[in-house]
């Protein structure tokens, strides 16, 4: 196992019936950020760190996700299916924007890191 921070990648070995033969496998999956709702170093487009999130929550990362809310961007937006605390689908992205993934945002964003 290793991790580089941003991605734990597991290796191994397994022997793959189709081929008749063992063979090296490696999965990998993205870590959790430690600040969830950290979303960027700058809320200014095209400024050096806008949309990377630098360790520190304050209102740049709540107007970053504001814009980016009104902008329908769904890779940085869409967080939930339901902003019902307990809810099956909550913190499940579902595909769609809608005001539970602002609440579920405010929410986040008020809890800090």
């Amino acid at each position: 196992m290793f991790s580089d921070g941003t991605t734990l990648y597991v290796v191994g070995s397994g022997y793959n019936n189709a081929t008749n033969r063992t063979e090296a496998l490696m999965w990998s999956r993205p870590l959790a950020p430690a600040c969830r709702p950290d979303l960027t170093t700058t809320a200014i487009p095209g400024s050096p760190g806008y949309g990377t999130p630098n360790g520190t929550l304050n209102n740049d990362d709540f107007f970053y996700y504001l814009a980016e809310f009104a902008a329908g961007n769904l890779a940085v937006c869409d967080l939930t299916s339901t902003a019902v605390a307990g809810a099956p689908g909550y913190g499940v992205p579902n595909g769609v924007l809608n005001n539970d993934d602002f609440f579920y945002y405010l929410t986040l964003f008020a809890a800090g890191c």
